[in-house]
């Protein structure tokens, strides 16, 4: 996994919100934490749907197609400013 499929599953991630609080970190990693997560939304299905809800709104948030064109639109504009501006010539 890379750094950025990291970043982008951290942004996603809110302890209490989108994820139950206690289910991150190296339990988690192990199974322990990730059974206790799991156990709890089964047994709250309401607390389940809030957080759901609350996954699919952040996703949408920061992965929105519209806001990747733009930020990816952003950067080869970055990049090309930054080429012209050491006096090379843009490729």
């Amino acid at each position: 996994m890379d750094s950025e499929t990291i970043l982008q599953m951290v942004r996603l991630i809110v302890a209490g919100a989108t994820i139950a609080i206690g289910s991150i970190g190296p339990a988690f990693a192990e199974g322990r934490a990730l059974a206790q997560a799991l156990e709890t939304l089964l047994g709250q299905p309401e607390l389940a749907q809030k957080m759901g809800e609350r996954g699919r709104q952040r996703a949408a948030q920061f992965f929105d197609v519209r806001l990747m064109l733009q930020r990816t639109k952003e950067v080869y504009a970055d990049v090309l400013r930054e080429e012209i501006e050491a006096g090379g010539a843009p490729r």
